[in-house]
C-alpha cells in the first residue's frame, strides 16, 4: 500500500497536481524538516491556486519567502509573480 502511494504521489508531482504538491510541502516541513524543499512544494502549489498552498506559502513561520523568491533564478522568479 505505501509503495502504491509513493508511486501515485510521484506521479501527481511529474504532473503538476497542486495538492500533491501542497501535501509534500508540509510533509517535507513536519516529517522531514527540510524548510527549503517544504518552501518550494508550497510555492507550486500557491502558483497553481491551491487555497491553503497560498495561504501557507504566505505564512511567517514557513521563513523568509521574499528572501527565498529573491534567491530563485530569473524564471522562477517571474512565475511567482
Amino acid at each position: 500500500m505505501a509503495v502504491e502511494h509513493q508511486y501515485l504521489m510521484e506521479l501527481c508531482l511529474e504532473h503538476h497536481n497542486a495538492e500533491a504538491h501542497y501535501i509534500e510541502g508540509i510533509n517535507q516541513y513536519f516529517f522531514h524538516n527540510n524548510p527549503s524543499k517544504a518552501l518550494d512544494y508550497l510555492r507550486q502549489s500557491a502558483q497553481r491556486k491551491h487555497d491553503k498552498g497560498e495561504k501557507d506559502f504566505r505564512h511567517p513561520k514557513m521563513g523568509t519567502n521574499v528572501n527565498y523568491i529573491q534567491q530563485l533564478p530569473e524564471k522562477d522568479q517571474k512565475s511567482t509573480q
